[in-house]
């Protein structure tokens, strides 16, 4: 019940720090620990904003802000020994995270406190594998992909495993499902800033447990058991988790593409088409960025879908389907309960590199 809820975060000892707390993710997330009673403090570039979003939401503007730039060691590793003692976790909304996570992580690894973003960068993913020993040794866990990506598909991976233990090769693909296409949520700044850093590479994914560039390739998912839709291979970051998270050696990752969507993605994947995208100058990529993000209307009447199949050396095949809240909603739910789970439990078993099945199942 909500009363017992309240009762468990009353007597919470750690806090959590949101870094990236204004931005349309962080905004959310932080909605959502304080309607959960989740105690944070928060912290961002801009001193402005942050108190703006503090005094919202009744944290103390002097004792609970921590504003710094990430292009600044030194200013990071200040601003983390700054940090309440009771601090224990850090929440990183500050993308895009290959331009974020070095720095990021080190202060976390320097100061020893458990780390946790939500990213969908493959090359983030990797990254933070193979922090797995150092974390260790700091008493740490490194969590990243605490949102949409990749939280209910690594999920769904794992479920699979489950089903069929000798798996070979693993689909899977995500969409929205429930509004028309012209009223379908948007990107955030955020999310659009990772997308036009990612223009004209290579689509990725795993093959003999290595993580190699496909061309384009696409298929109808059956997202539900009366439709299928048309689906397109992107380099989503399941293609490091999943492996991590069952050890199926061969992955391949689809998003929903309807309408124009599904062309448009066929022409991006010519090479000469790739080439004029990375070509593009930054002024132009900035330009299409937008200011904020969607807007709680259009997520009304939407639902976010997953699905996976799994084969194994026989050929035999095996799919499950699950569905959640959409997008950033969801990403702010599973967020926020990721931070309440280590805030109220610091297992030295789950030190290290983790995702979200093998930490929490």
């Amino acid at each position: 019940s909500t009363g017992q809820i309240s009762s468990t975060f009353s007597v919470m000892a750690n806090r959590a720090f949101v870094y990236g707390c204004y931005g349309y993710t962080g905004v959310l997330i932080v909605r959502e620990a304080i309607e959960k009673g989740v105690p944070i403090v928060i912290g961002g570039r801009n001193r402005e904003k942050c108190e703006a979003l503090a005094k919202k939401h009744g944290l103390d503007v002097e004792k609970d802000v921590f504003v710094f730039n990430l292009d600044d060691e030194k200013a990071v590793d200040d601003a983390f020994t700054a940090l309440p003692d009771d601090v224990t976790t850090v929440m990183s909304v500050a993308g895009p995270y290959s331009e974020t996570f070095d720095i990021m992580i080190g202060a976390c690894l320097k100061s020893k406190l458990h780390y946790l973003d939500v990213t969908g960068e493959i090359e983030v993913f990797e990254k933070a594998f193979h922090l797995d020993s150092k974390a260790k040794e700091a008493g740490i866990t490194i969590l990243p992909g605490c949102g949409l990506d990749v939280v209910p598909t690594d999920c769904l991976a794992a479920h699979l495993k489950q089903r069929m233990p000798d798996a070979v090769s693993l689909e899977l693909a995500f969409g929205t499902l429930g509004a028309v296409e012209s009223d379908m949520p948007s990107a955030s700044r955020g999310t659009m800033r990772t997308m036009m850093n990612g223009l004209g590479k290579s689509t990725l994914h795993r093959k003999d447990g290595e993580i190699v560039p496909i061309s384009y390739g696409s298929r109808k998912i059956p997202f539900t058991a009366e439709k299928s839709t048309p689906s397109t291979l992107i380099p989503w970051g399941d293609v490091s988790t999943a492996y991590h998270s069952t050890g199926i050696p061969n992955i391949k990752c689809y998003m929903m593409t309807p309408g124009s969507l599904d062309r448009t993605m066929w022409w991006a994947s010519f090479s000469f088409v790739r080439w004029i995208l990375r070509s593009l100058p930054q002024s132009w990529k900035e330009k299409a960025i937008p200011e904020w993000g969607p807007t709680e209307e259009s997520f009304k009447n939407c639902k976010g879908v997953f699905w996976g199949e799994v084969t194994n050396s026989n050929g035999d095949k095996l799919s499950s389907r699950c569905s959640s809240l959409p997008s950033y909603p969801l990403t702010a739910v599973t967020a926020v309960e990721m931070m309440k789970r280590l805030l109220l439990e610091n297992d030295p078993e789950k030190h290290g590199f983790q995702t979200p099945s093998t930490m929490f199942g």
